[in-house]
């Protein structure tokens, strides 16, 4: 069974063009599918110079970024990581991979019990945070 695929050359291939590029293991699936011109625009500001410093980050012109976000242009694999550094939705470590597993195997009730603490610990942190900013002054 061949397992490479090279959406230039399905794009051209008719009617299955759709079918091929939406298999999990055609290139580039896994990191660059999810990110598109759609999900770059959801986050998106609107601040002065965004797309300049977001095309810079993504070491395109930015007269590619318009071309991603109209939707005619696909990110690569290495510009999709880029968007999500860009975006502060970097990759998981192996510590964050661990936590959700651990919280995908817990029922839902705990799942709401887990999600509640994280957002206590959070808010303590911020406090805590500020407490010792304030402390080296």
């Amino acid at each position: 069974m061949h397992r490479h695929c090279d959406n230039r050359n399905v794009a051209s291939s008719g009617k299955f063009a759709k079918i091929a590029v939406t298999l999990p293991w055609a290139r580039g699936y896994n990191r660059a599918m999810a990110i598109d011109g759609a999900w770059i625009k959801e986050r998106l500001t609107g601040a002065h110079g965004e797309k300049a410093r977001l095309a810079e980050a993504l070491g395109v012109k930015q007269d590619v970024v318009s071309k991603i976000l109209s939707g005619t242009r696909r990110l690569s694999n290495a510009e999709a990581d880029a968007a999500r550094l860009f975006f502060g939705e970097g990759p998981i470590n192996e510590e964050e991979r661990s936590m959700l597993a651990l919280y995908r195997q817990a029922s839902k009730d705990r799942q709401g019990l887990a999600v509640q603490f994280l957002r206590l610990l959070a808010v303590d942190d911020e406090g805590g945070q500020a407490a010792r900013e304030k402390a080296g002054e």
